[in-house]
């Protein structure tokens, strides 16, 4: 028996976004802050006005 109440659907990936962050910190300086060795380069992070939100605005 087939149930034909629900048609069938789809969903496709038509395309995706992305944002990084404008501010960058230094690995070296979070280790510092933790007491522990933070690694190398630098890691970026948001702004105090940089939500989610806003950066998925930026990505799309």
């Amino acid at each position: 028996m087939t149930d034909n109440t629900h048609p069938k659907t789809t969903a496709h990936l038509l395309g995706y976004g992305a944002y990084l962050p404008y501010h960058r910190l230094a690995r070296a300086e979070i280790g510092a802050a933790l007491g522990s060795h933070g690694g190398r380069g630098q890691r970026t992070v948001a702004s105090y006005d940089e939500d989610t939100t806003s950066m998925g605005a930026e990505a799309a």
